[in-house]
Parts: C-alpha cells; structure tokens; sequence
C-alpha cells in the first residue's frame, strides 16, 4: 500500500506554501545535534488534520487569544484615497498545527520531494535528519516507531533507512516485512 500521488502532490502544495522548519539544540540529544521540525500552522483546522491523517500524528490546537492590546490595526493604502489605519476590535484566530521531527521529517520529505515547487532547505534538513537518525540504542525507540507507523500509512522508507535494517534489534523494526517497497 503506497500514499495515492494526488494526497501526496496536495501535501506538497501545502508545504510548498505554509511549510516552516525549526532548527532545535536541547538538552536531551547528542551533544552538537540539532532536531529539525518540518510544521505547517493553519486556522483552517481540516487542513491540519489531513496532514496529521497522512502521517498519523496528533495536530496541536492553540487557543483563541486576545491581540496584546486588544485592538487590531491595520494600514489601509489600496482602497483608500488617504493613507490611514484601521482600528478594529478583535481577536486572533485560534490555529492548529502540524508537526514532523527528525527521521519521519526526512521520510515525509523525500516522499513529497518530486511534487514540491520550492526546496525552502528541506532537503538539506532531511540529509540531517537522515544523518544523525538513531536506529539503534538510546533514543531508537522513538525513531523506529515513527518510521513504522508512515510504513503503515503507506509511505515508502528510503534506502539508507533499509540498508540499516540489519544492525537494528529484532524487536524494533524487524517486524518491517523484508519486501518492503524501496525508494530509489
């Protein structure tokens, strides 16, 4: 089972426009590594949740909040004879976003890659990613199971995720059946 081209060419126009990356060094990984964030942020909720569909994870709400000042300002010069602002009550809309962090970003991103308009560094974010994934020991349980649910959705693992097959405890991504369909 493979991702219909049309969802993925939809998600990679999605990406093309509202994609962002985040660049984070905590303190829970390697020393000098970094975690890189694939997210898209939306007020409009069912686009969030179709992209959390197609990869299985949950979108992150945020709640209705106030502008800082409670005012809304903006400067009108198109429909306006006179430069001016307009000064209106309001509130943010509440958003939703969409994550996808380390070897699932690479995944996600190799897959979209011959749909996508604009590279906006994602595929030197995956290259990292790929780089620095854990497959094993500590913090290789979180990676393998993020790599098995996309198997599960239908999203094809790159080579250099198979070609580790072999150093990578039976228990863990063993169970990702030999034929699996490569990526070339």
């Amino acid at each position: 089972m493979t991702i219909p081209v049309a969802q993925l060419a939809w998600m990679a126009g999605v990406i093309d426009l509202k994609g962002k990356l985040i660049w984070k060094a905590n303190q829970t990984r390697a020393p000098g590594s970094k975690q890189v964030t694939l997210y898209v942020e939306s007020i409009q909720k069912p686009i969030v949740d179709r992209l959390a569909s197609l990869t299985g994870t949950s979108p992150e709400l945020k709640k209705q909040r106030s502008r800082f000042d409670g005012w809304f300002r903006k400067g009108c010069d198109e429909h306006c004879p006179d430069q001016h602002v307009h000064v209106n009550p309001g509130e943010f809309l509440p958003a939703a976003r969409w994550t996808v962090s380390g070897a699932a970003m690479a995944v996600v991103v190799t897959g979209l890659a011959p749909y996508m308009v604009q590279d906006k560094g994602l595929t030197e974010a995956a290259a990292y990613a790929f780089e620095h994934m854990t497959l094993w020991g500590q913090g290789a349980g979180t990676t393998v199971a993020a790599l098995r649910r996309l198997h599960g959705l239908g999203w094809v693992l790159p080579d250099i995720i198979l070609a580790n097959r072999p150093t990578i405890v039976s228990s863990q991504l063993a169970k990702v059946p030999e034929n699996m369909e490569l990526m070339t």
